[in-house]
Parts: structure tokens; C-alpha cells; sequence
């Protein structure tokens, strides 16, 4: 899946690649109790991919939206997270 973004043309053939290959990792994350290290954050834009919604992983506690980047870059809100969050901050 990640060969699929990396060979998307244009912004919109990567974000609708972009899509499953967060999905796909936050699964694997989820069952290998990933986040000890450091806590990754599960995002949702309910406006992302046309009105259909779509998730995205980060670390940090601040909305980076990559589907909309700068344009509304603070569009969406953090649904989940792996890890220990007070240790992991600044991380």
C-alpha cells in the first residue's frame, strides 16, 4: 500500500492512497501494543476524501490534518491513542 502513495500522481490520487495505508497501520500498531516508545495518535477529518471521512496517525497532540494541509491544517480530531501519553509527551 505504501508503494501506492509513493507512485500517485497528483495530491488527490495520494490522499485517497493515503487513506488505507493509516487504516492498515493502525491495525498492525493496535496488534503489536505498539506506543511504548512514544504514544501515536489515531486523527479523523469528517470532511476528508469528499465528505466520506478519513483517518491519519501522528504523534504529536495537535491536529495536522494531511489531507487538507494548510488550508485546514487544524480540521479534525484525535479518536484514539496507543501508549502511554504522559510519558510520551515531548517525545
Amino acid at each position: 500500500v505504501a508503494a501506492v502513495v509513493a507512485a500517485a500522481e497528483g495530491i488527490v490520487a495520494r490522499r485517497l492512497a493515503f487513506e488505507p495505508l493509516s487504516d492498515g497501520l493502525w491495525t498492525v500498531l493496535e496488534r503489536f501494543d505498539a506506543g511504548e516508545a512514544a504514544p501515536v495518535r489515531r486523527f479523523h477529518c469528517p470532511m476528508a476524501l469528499d465528505g466520506a471521512g478519513a483517518y491519519w496517525l501522528q504523534a504529536g497532540p495537535v491536529t495536522a490534518n494531511p489531507y487538507y494541509g494548510a488550508s485546514m491544517l487544524r480540521c479534525g480530531e484525535q479518536t484514539a491513542t496507543l501508549g502511554d501519553v504522559a510519558s510520551g509527551e515531548g517525545r
